[in-house]
């Protein structure tokens, strides 16, 4: 009986030590060339583009959109490439590059400034599907975040022709998924019919039908370790001084 006690006890006080040091499975993700895991998806085009660029000709003013997402409870995600769908207007393209962030949710809107950015990322496109790769792992924890993206690229093209225009990202269909998409142009790139700061998107277009963007996001997870209550190990720290008074007083007899 005692040596049944000693061992349930050992096996007790073992696992609340691992929990607290992280026992979850761990799922790497090493070929950033690949889209990997799918982690979060909304990816059905409802029709149409809305305008998500910084204009590299005319001062870097950015007007940009965010939509939101969650990461699970107990769960990390670490994101290597993001897709989104979008297509060029009022001109040819075609984009340099890329800006990703990521924000922090602030009332049903994204927070002033980004958790996390990365700019000059590099794209491949088909059909309209922008694949991003990024420079290095994003890492989130379970909670509210809002996406970014926007391309980098000049409105007006130099040389004779076209000019290059405009990047727009593509209008997700229902059902609505999370918060309505938000939108700002602190530099009022668009002639002041954005707002300057982050609002949701009703704002600008009030008779919207749905109000969600169209993006992927790729990667690995994880599953964070369950914290061990302190109480659990002041639990069983006093069964092992029990166990030990016992046996004492009984050697003394």
């Amino acid at each position: 009986m005692k040596r049944f006690t000693l061992i349930f006890l050992s096996i007790f006080m073992m696992g609340a030590l691992m929990a607290q040091q992280g026992t979850g499975p761990s799922i790497t993700y090493g070929n950033m060339g690949s889209t990997g895991t799918v982690l979060y998806a909304q990816m059905n085009p409802y029709g149409g583009v809305v305008a998500s660029q910084k204009f590299t000709d005319l001062g870097d003013k950015t007007a940009q959109v965010a939509d939101d997402f969650t990461v699970g409870t107990s769960k990390i995600w670490s994101l290597s490439t993001i897709n989104v769908l979008g297509n060029y207007f009022n001109g040819p393209g075609i984009a340099e590059n890329f800006t990703v962030q990521i924000f922090a949710d602030n009332n049903g809107v994204p927070a002033s400034t980004p958790l996390y950015e990365q700019t000059g990322l590099g794209y491949t496109e088909i059909s309209g599907n922008f694949t991003i790769s990024l420079t290095s792992s994003i890492v989130l924890n379970s909670g509210h975040y809002w996406l970014s993206v926007f391309a980098e690229m000049d409105y007006y093209q130099a040389s004779p022709g076209a000019n290059y225009g405009q990047w727009g990202w593509a209008w997700e269909g229902l059902p609505q998924d999370g918060n309505v998409m938000s939108n700002r142009d602190p530099d009022q790139a668009l002639g002041g019919s954005w707002p300057a700061t982050w609002e949701p998107g009703t704002n600008t277009w009030p008779n919207a039908a749905v109000l969600d963007l169209c993006f992927q996001l790729n990667g690995s997870e994880t599953t964070a370790a369950v914290p061990v209550s302190n109480w659990a190990i002041i639990f069983g720290v006093l069964l092992i001084g029990i166990f030990m008074a016992v046996r004492y007083r009984r050697s003394l007899a």
